[in-house]
């Protein structure tokens, strides 16, 4: 993209970047003005992104138990909650609200990230 007007030129451009394999990456944008050729003003910023494939694990029990298990998991590890019901009570459910390759065996659950 350019941009003219009463000599004065101001130039950009935009790139896409795939993520998909990165944890970070560090970008350094120069942004330069023009007027009739002189240079008159440039200006230099560097951001640094970090991205990351670590989830947050929400756990809600009933009044009357715990659950146990990470609190947070890497994408597409597996997890395993385990629900403990207090003295005298059962287990009646354990849910996962989003995820994959999800089972059930007793009274834990396991899963795939994200979920």
């Amino acid at each position: 993209m350019s941009s003219t007007s009463g000599g004065t030129s101001i130039s950009a451009f935009s790139k896409t970047i795939d993520a998909t394999n990165l944890t970070n990456v560090a970008v350094t944008i120069t942004i330069a003005a023009t007027n009739s050729g002189n240079l008159y003003w440039r200006g230099r910023y560097t951001y640094s992104i970090e991205f990351s494939n670590n989830y947050k694990i929400t756990k809600t029990a009933g009044e009357h138990g715990t659950l146990s298990g990470a609190s947070t998991a890497d994408y597409n590890t597996s997890v395993t909650i385990t629900a403990s019901p207090s003295a005298g009570y059962r287990v009646k459910t354990l849910t996962v609200s989003a995820g994959s390759n999800v089972t059930r065996s007793g009274n834990s659950i396991t899963f795939t990230m994200p979920a």
